[in-house]
């Protein structure tokens, strides 16, 4: 006879976690990675670049819209920065 006591899940339930969240990968996403978190915040604070930047990832990483990298590197030049562009992959997904 087995003890009284918590419920055991059977073997084909998926095991729960304690405040399980959704993962949710994206592919062909176009981020922008800034030496220095003051660095973000102008861009964000730019009236032409502002827009194109969806999300803030960390204080220096941030998603920008899609479609609007080649727009972004435009304006990055013009302002004076001297962005490096990398296409493709990540070593870290090999």
């Amino acid at each position: 006879m087995k003890p009284k006591g918590r419920a055991q899940p059977s073997p084909s339930a998926p095991a729960a976690r304690k405040n399980d969240t959704a993962t949710i990968l994206h592919t062909h996403l176009t981020l922008i990675e800034v030496a220095e978190p003051e660095i973000l915040q102008e861009l964000c604070a730019d009236r032409r670049l502002g827009p194109l930047i969806m999300a803030q990832l960390s204080d220096c990483v941030a998603v920008v819209a899609p479609g609007s990298a080649k727009e972004m590197v435009q304006y990055l030049l013009k302002a004076g920065h001297t962005p490096k562009v990398i296409e493709g992959g990540s070593a870290a997904a090999e």
